[in-house]
């Protein structure tokens, strides 16, 4: 679970291989990179509005488009599906 996690984060938010299955919790803003690839992710919900790095999310149950990912926030970077 991402609970308890700060709601910003200056900079790389790692949050891979840890099984969890819902972002709810993560970070709102990441000044870096954020990675929640090798999880059980069936859904982005709860992902940050904000991503100034690229945002990593491969090797889930789901796999993810850029268009989701792009949908739910505002990756400055690239992304990683």
């Amino acid at each position: 679970s991402l609970t308890g996690a700060p709601s910003s984060v200056g900079g790389t938010f790692y949050c891979s291989l840890n099984k969890l299955t819902s972002l709810t919790g993560a970070p709102t803003s990441v000044g870096g990179n954020f990675n929640c690839s090798y999880n059980k992710l069936t859904s982005l919900v709860g992902a940050p509005k904000t991503v100034d790095g690229d945002f990593y999310c491969y090797d889930n149950p789901v796999k993810f488009t850029e268009a989701q990912v792009r949908a739910l926030c505002d990756v400055k970077g690239d992304v990683y599906v």
